[in-house]
């Protein structure tokens, strides 16, 4: 796929772009909902205080009791079983997963398109479009 032609180089960083962008969002989801035998996380990221995509979603949406419990959660010095489960419950409620899973999917969406502006052969576009469904659609 070796070019010296800009406006497919430029196009195709747009689609790693846009592409990595929906990883990291697909990494975030797993973070938190994804199965501990997959991927060895164990809502590893709440554990952890990552504000990942969906935390940052549920305090930008979150009121009252909710927004309390969480910010709570996440200022004290070590997390417990029962706030991981509050958590869950918590971003469950607000449809954090759905928000967060929806944006992986926007950029997924955005890669593929500027993949297609980029006019390379199909087969070489096929190639970089089943690495990308894979990458979205992974579940470790």
């Amino acid at each position: 796929m070796g070019t010296d032609d800009e406006p497919v180089i430029e196009g195709l960083g747009r689609f790693g772009w846009r592409l990595g962008l929906a990883f990291q969002i697909r990494d975030d989801v797993l973070g938190i909902w994804g199965r501990e035998q997959a991927t060895g996380k164990s809502t590893s990221d709440i554990w952890e205080k990552k504000k990942s995509l969906p935390v940052v979603y549920g305090l930008g949406v979150a009121s009252g009791q909710d927004r309390e419990e969480l910010l709570g959660i996440y200022r004290k010095k070590a997390i417990e079983k029962d706030d991981v489960a509050k958590v869950l419950e918590i971003l469950d409620r607000l449809g954090a997963g759905d928000y967060t899973q929806g944006m992986a999917k926007r950029y997924y969406g955005e890669a593929l398109t500027e993949l297609e502006a980029t006019g390379l052969p199909p087969q070489a576009q096929e190639k970089l479009r089943e690495m990308a469904d894979f990458l979205v659609e992974r579940e470790y």
